[in-house]
């Protein structure tokens, strides 16, 4: 019965020429919510956006729209993360655990304008959905290494894990195309202030942040001695209110 209302509410809303921006992100991120993920919802996406709809988008939608494409890609997929997409490919169909490209394209370009404009509730968001989506738009990829390298000290060190792991996922994307280098000097510097200012709050980090702090230097090939210090030095003291899960990834990511 719900199934029936949702697909006949994405009926509408494609068919809809009056939706305007807001309440086209209204009804993405309540599909996203729900984990309701229509193919033919999904075509319309890229028929609005190639139709310039995304111009008159307000930065909150923007935000809004580009997190439930992120949501939207894992409804249907049997992995937790989608396959990787490169932007401007030759795209005929949404398939599975994709995204609507031209949408896609038309939102990076739109949160990449919004450039030093972008709070740090928005900058976590965009980034953890980039990571998601782990799609090569090196514009907007350079864009979010900036605004987070600036807010570094406004975001909330709970968030930092996961922002580190959504740029690690992004970095693997573009380790496999050629002539890419996904390690720049610059690059290995913004990753050596994000994971320095974790070093120091690292007490402050749950049993689940530490470990996903280690296995995204992992997945990177980056060792920053000081919060592999500091790690030593803390951990053990935690140890005991570990489950054994926990402490089996930990050690796994630490080796």
């Amino acid at each position: 019965k719900n199934v029936r209302a949702l697909r006949a509410l994405s009926q509408a809303a494609q068919g809809c020429p009056k939706l305007n921006c807001k309440g086209l992100a209204m009804v993405t991120s309540a599909f996203a919510d729900l984990a309701f993920r229509c193919e033919g919802f999904l075509e319309s996406l890229d028929r609005r956006a190639a139709s310039g709809c995304v111009s008159s988008c307000k930065p909150e939608h923007l935000v809004t729209l580009f997190q439930s494409l992120a949501l939207l890609t894992t409804a249907s997929s049997p992995s937790p993360w989608p396959a990787p997409v490169v932007l401007g490919q030759p795209h005929t169909s949404v398939g599975q655990g994709h995204v609507p490209l031209v949408m896609a394209a038309k939102l990076a370009e739109g949160l990449v304008a919004l450039k030093k404009n972008m709070e740090p509730s928005s900058l976590h968001t965009v980034v953890l959905a980039l990571g998601k989506l782990r799609l090569h738009e090196p514009t907007l990829l350079a864009t979010l290494e900036q605004e987070v390298m600036a807010d570094l000290h406004r975001l909330h060190v709970n968030s930092l894990p996961p922002i580190l792991e959504s740029f690690a996922l992004c970095y693997e994307v573009q380790a496999r195309l050629p002539d890419v280098d996904a390690f720049s000097q610059e690059r290995q510097v913004f990753l050596a202030k994000l994971t320095g200012r974790m070093a120091r709050e690292l007490r402050l980090l749950r049993p689940q942040d530490a470990t996903r702090v280690l296995q995204a230097l992992d997945r990177l090939g980056f060792v920053d001695p000081r919060l592999l210090g500091k790690a030593a030095d803390l951990v053990p003291e935690k140890l005991s209110g570990w489950s054994g899960k926990q402490l089996l990834a930990l050690l796994e990511a630490y080796a």
